[in-house]
């Protein structure tokens, strides 16, 4: 599989969505109770370092070669799709 660019256009959408769901959910802890503010802020502050990172190495294969994108794309849609069950175990949370 090749990195076209609807594959690219979409992975930059979704990254875009992600962050405007943890400024949601930062606005919603900044709603609770001083205990769970704590523990909400913790883990959208875990959650934003974690995609920060997703977004770099994903700039790091758009600047690279095809070769480079075989090479790496396993781990990333891996990372991908754990960052996409970590963010929708938060929203969960956040709506109990």
């Amino acid at each position: 599989m090749s990195l076209t660019q609807a594959h690219a256009d979409k992975l930059d959408a979704q990254i875009r969505e992600w962050k405007a769901t943890l400024a949601q959910l930062r606005a919603r802890a900044d709603q609770a109770s001083a205990d769970a503010r704590i523990r909400y802020h913790e883990e959208v502050n875990s959650l934003a370092q974690r995609l920060a990172t997703l977004e770099q190495k994903w700039k790091e294969v758009q600047n690279s070669s095809a070769e480079a994108w075989q090479d790496v794309r396993s781990g990333l849609e891996a990372a991908w799709e754990d960052f996409r069950r970590s963010m929708e175990q938060a929203k969960t949370r956040f709506d109990r």
